[in-house]
């Protein structure tokens, strides 16, 4: 996915306020941070997202993205993935870090 095609996703997560679930991975083993909101705002530059007590942003440049729907899960969470989950943006960044941003299906499940 370009980062183009990036900005249009995240900047209609923005403008539809769906609750999203983000994971945010500074190491390969276990999310650094684990959290669910609602993107706020959304530049050629990054994003936030926030919810009622906290808000987080995320600077993108020079990012990769990926966009995924719970079929491509892997099969041990595929059933619990397209139970919640309508789609997913994996964002890495040149540091190395990851970022998987989880849309719900519907606000009674996040």
């Amino acid at each position: 996915m370009s980062p183009d095609e990036a900005l249009d996703f995240l900047r209609k997560l923005e403008s539809e306020k769906p609750s999203v679930r983000i994971m945010f991975f500074a190491t390969a083993s276990s999310p650094s941070l684990s959290a669910t909101g609602a993107v706020k705002s959304a530049t050629a530059a990054g994003f936030s997202i926030c919810a009622d007590k906290w808000e987080l942003t995320l600077e993108t440049t020079g990012a990769g993205f990926w966009y995924s729907d719970p079929r491509e899960a892997p099969d041990k969470v595929k059933e619990e993935a397209a139970s919640k989950f309508d789609s997913c943006l994996d964002i890495t960044f040149p540091e190395g870090h990851r970022c998987l941003l989880m849309v719900y299906l519907n606000d009674d499940l996040a």
